[in-house]
C-alpha cells in the first residue's frame, strides 16, 4: 500500500504534465531516489540489523536512538534536489521547478524515517501495525490528490505535495503505533551509536546509493543528449512498470527479515525458502504483468491510464522488464548485509557503475532506453555477483566476515 500511494502520485503526475514537464518530474524523482538512500542507508539499514540480532520483544526499542540519529543525514539527503534544481533550471519552467524543488525535498526528507518505522514494526513482528501505518500513507495520498485537485492547486504542486503530506502524517502514526512515545520500549541490548552506524552504514550507502546514482546520472545524461521530452517518455514508462515494484517492495518487507535472521545465523536452508518464495513470486506476477500492459493492446488497462508510456514502441516492456530485474536484488542484499557483508555489497556496487554508466551513455542514440538499459545492466551484474558471495558465505562462513573487519 505504502508503494501503490507513489504510484498514485506518478499515475496523477503522468496525466496532468506534458511530456516535457513529465521530464523534469522525473529528473526530480530521480533525485528524490538518490537523496533518500543517505539517511537510510548509512543509519537506517544498518540499525535495522542492529535490532534484528536483539530479542524480538525489543527490538522496537531502536528507534528510541535510530530517530535521533537519522535527522543529520536526511537533512543532508535533500542536497540531492539541489543537484536537480540546476540540471532542471536549463530546461523547466520557474513555476514549474520551484514547485518541484520544495516538495521534493520535503519528501525526501521525511520518507527515509517513515520507511524506517514501518519496516521497524516488521522485524518487530508488529506487521499488522505496519500495516496501519502503510494504509493511512496510502489514504492520505489519496485524499490529497483529490483535495489538490478541487482546490485547483497548480499542477506542479501535486504530485510531491501529495507525498510529503502523507510521509508526514504516517510518520507520526508510525511513531505511535511503535509506542516509542507514549510509552518505553524494552531496551534493546546494545544502544546504537552514530559513528558504529556510520562504519556500517557508509558501505551500504555505496552499495545502495552508487546504482541509484548511476540513474540520477543516467537520466541527466538523457536531459542533455535526448532532451527532456525523452525522459518525459522513459519517466512514463517507469510509471507504469511500478506495480512491478509494489509487489516487490510489499514482499520484501516481509520476507526480508526472515532471511536476514537465517544470515545472521549462517542458516542457507531457512535462507533459501523466503529467497525462493520472494525470487518465484516476483517473476511469476512480473510475466503476467508484462503480458497485459508491456504492449499497448485492446486489454491493457494502463495504456488509457499513461498513454505517455506507449508512445515509444517497447519503451513500456523494457521498463517492466528492466523493473522486474532490479526488484530481484532487494532480498539478496539483505541476506547479504545481514551476513556483515556490507563491505563486499559495497565492492560489488562500484564494479557495476561502469557497466550502468556505459548503457547510460547510449542516450544519443537509444533515447528513452538508456535509462531500462542502465538500470537492467546494473542488476544483472550485481545480482551474479551477489549470489556468487552468499553461496562462498554459506559454504564457508568466515569468508565475508574476514573482509568485514579487513
Amino acid at each position: 500500500m505504502a508503494s501503490l500511494a507513489t504510484f498514485s502520485t506518478g499515475l496523477v503526475a503522468a496525466n496532468i504534465l506534458s511530456r516535457s514537464e513529465l521530464g523534469v518530474y522525473g529528473v526530480f524523482f530521480a533525485a528524490f531516489m538518490l537523496g533518500q538512500m543517505i539517511s537510510n542507508q548509512l543509519i537506517y539499514a544498518p540499525a535495522e540489523i542492529a535490532a534484528v540480532r536483539e530479542p524480538v520483544h525489543v527490538r522496537v526499542g531502536v528507534l528510541r536512538d535510530s530517530l535521533l540519529l537519522g535527522i543529520g543525514p536526511a537533512t543532508v539527503g535533500v542536497l540531492a534536489i539541489l543537484i536537480a534544481l540546476f540540471i532542471a533550471a536549463r530546461v523547466g519552467d520557474t513555476d514549474l521547478v520551484f514547485a518541484l524543488t520544495l516538495t521534493a525535498a520535503l519528501t525526501t526528507f521525511f520518507w527515509p524515517t517513515q520507511d524506517h518505522v514501518r519496516r521497524m514494526l516488521h522485524i518487530s513482528g508488529r506487521s499488522w501495525r505496519a500495516v496501519g501505518v502503510s494504509s493511512i500513507h496510502l489514504t492520505v495520498t489519496l485524499l490529497s490528490l483529490g483535495v489538490m485537485h478541487i482546490a485547483d492547486v497548480p499542477v506542479a504542486w501535486v504530485p510531491f505535495g501529495s507525498l510529503a503530506i502523507a510521509n508526514i502524517i504516517s510518520l507520526a502514526a508510525g511513531i505511535m503505533l511503535s509506542g516509542t512515545l507514549w510509552r518505553d520500549p524494552a531496551a534493546p541490548v546494545t544502544r546504537l551509536e552514530f559513528m558504529s552506524l556510520v562504519r556500517a552504514g557508509r558501505w551500504f550507502l555505496i552499495g545502495a546509493g552508487m546504482p541509484t546514482a548511476m540513474i540520477f546520472v543516467a537520466v541527466a545524461v538523457m536531459t542533455a543528449l535526448a532532451g527532456a521530452e525523452a525522459v518525459g517518455h522513459a519517466e512514463a514508462a517507469r510509471i507504469i512498470a511500478q506495480p512491478v515494484g509494489v509487489l516487490g517492495t510489499g514482499l520484501a518487507a516481509v520476507l526480508s527479515p526472515r532471511a536476514m535472521e537465517a544470515a545472521a545465523a549462517r542458516d542457507s536452508a531457512s535462507a533459501s525458502h523466503p529467497r525462493r518464495l520472494f525470487v518465484g513470486l516476483n517473476v511469476g506476477a512480473g510475466l503476467v504483468y508484462m503480458v497485459i500492459a508491456g504492449l499497448p493492446w485492446a486489454l491493457n488497462p494502463m495504456r488509457l491510464l499513461v498513454p505517455a508510456a506507449y508512445d515509444v514502441e517497447w519503451l513500456a516492456l523494457a521498463s517492466i522488464a528492466a523493473t522486474l530485474i532490479s526488484i530481484l536484488l532487494a532480498i539478496v542484499v539483505s541476506e547479504l548485509a545481514a551476513a556483515r557483508g556490507e563491505l563486499t555489497i559495497a565492492r560489488i556496487s562500484t564494479a557495476a557503475t561502469p557497466f550502468s554508466l556505459a548503457a547510460a551513455a547510449t542516450a544519443g542514440f537509444s533515447g528513452a532506453f538508456a535509462l531500462p538499459l542502465s538500470r537492467a545492466v546494473g542488476s544483472v551484474v550485481r545480482i551474479a555477483a551477489m549470489a556468487r558471495a552468499l553461496r562462498r558465505y554459506y559454504a564457508h562462513p568466515t569468508t565475508i566476515e574476514a573482509t568485514h573487519r579487513t
